[in-house]
């Protein structure tokens, strides 16, 4: 497999061609691009991701980021994920994860996750809103440092979606946002809100159709685990949210849509530090038909420079009935929204790193959690 690398973060799954990077089968893993880190990361903040497969998948399984290391390999604590699985079909998904390291921070840091538990049901196909507020317990010298830090900074380090109970669905909206970041004075803890939204559909002949209409029996549950990550800083800070309304066509997969890359309202320098505070998906009313239920090729929602930032959907492709019958086109307006934040002097240093997964998915109607699902990278 040959593939080019190009711009300043995780481009290298756009710039794939398809004869170059199709399906292989039993490829599984995940790697620096280049020379990776020397040590473990002990500061590193996600720079979102680029993913793609080969063809139109829906939602079994899909996301990645920094997360804590269940297995207590890493030296970390942390890994990088990248995690897909389609919904029956066999297929490779591909993805680039930028991780940027602060070294020698000038801000506190800590992180945590939490999983939420969301229905769905694919004939009503309504959005299911989740909610929590994720508490990030402190000692008596940690509370005396974050009370001295100044702003508090929630940052999105990653987001893992799957199916837990039932057949997988396709996207019609699916949105991660971070409320403000406080110091519960009570239980000594930083705590941050988290709220979820997922909403799917499945009326093409591949879907499951168990759910009843009348009562709302859900078809299926899933899982969305989200990984935040606070900082605390006396340095300069500025928000933006950046969006864009498209039309889906029919696009390969490995298309670079121009429009797809959007300027940001500043440029990181030396020292300073970008991440992601939310990311938004909605699926619009396509003229005078209502909103459906489309499978997903590709997405971006990651800074592709030090001034810009990529973020798409992509569904569909050219000759898409070579691959699968089932796997169509649709058309449909779609929007998009990322909610991104800037810290000023952030680290003496700053390191940008990037990490390229493949995971090789087999078919035949395996469950999200099946091994080839996952690949991870120590921090």
């Amino acid at each position: 497999m040959v593939c080019a690398r190009s711009g300043w973060l995780p481009m290298v799954v756009l710039t794939c061609s398809m004869q170059a990077c199709g399906p292989s089968e039993g490829i599984t893993q995940i790697s620096w691009v280049g020379e990776g880190p020397e040590d473990p990361i002990e500061v590193g903040v996600w720079q979102g991701m680029d993913f793609v497969w080969t063809y139109n998948h829906r939602w079994n399984r899909f996301g990645g980021g920094i997360f804590p290391d269940g297995q207590d390999a890493c030296a970390s604590g942390h890994t990088v994920r990248h995690a897909a699985a389609s919904g029956s079909g066999r297929d490779e998904a591909r993805a680039g994860h930028g991780i940027v390291e602060l070294v020698e921070p000038n801000v506190l840091f800590t992180q945590g996750a939490h999983t939420f538990d969301v229905p769905v049901n694919y004939r009503l196909r309504e959005a299911h809103e989740v909610s929590t507020t994720l508490r990030l317990p402190l000692d008596e010298e940690g509370w005396d440092a974050w009370r001295a830090a100044g702003d508090l900074v929630p940052v999105l380090q990653g987001f893992d979606l799957r199916t837990a109970e039932g057949e997988a669905g396709k996207p019609m909206a699916f949105s991660i946002q971070l409320g403000e970041a406080e110091l519960d004075d009570e239980t000594q803890e930083l705590t941050v809100p988290v709220d979820v939204v997922l909403r799917l559909g499945c009326s093409t002949l591949e879907c499951p159709q168990r759910g009843n209409y009348e009562s709302g029996e859900g078809d299926a549950s899933y899982k969305v685990q989200v990984n935040v990550g606070l900082l605390g800083t006396s340095g300069a800070v500025q928000q933006a949210s950046l969006d864009r309304s498209f039309v889906l066509v029919p696009l390969p997969a490995f298309y670079e849509d121009p429009e797809a890359t959007l300027e940001l309202p500043w440029t990181a320098e030396s020292g300073d530090v970008q991440a992601l505070q939310g990311v938004s998906f909605e699926l619009q009313p396509f003229g005078l038909e209502e909103v459906h239920d489309v499978h997903m090729l590709g997405w971006a929602s990651t800074f592709r420079s030090e001034e810009t930032f990529g973020l798409n959907f992509v569904n569909g492709q050219h000759q898409m009935s070579r691959n699968n019958i089932l796997s169509f086109p649709d058309y449909g307006n779609t929007y998009m929204q990322a909610d991104v934040v800037l810290v000023r002097d952030a680290a003496e240093e700053v390191r940008l790193w990037e990490a390229f997964g493949q995971l090789y998915w087999p078919g035949q109607n395996k469950q999200a959690t099946f091994a080839n699902s996952m690949v991870e990278l120590c921090l």
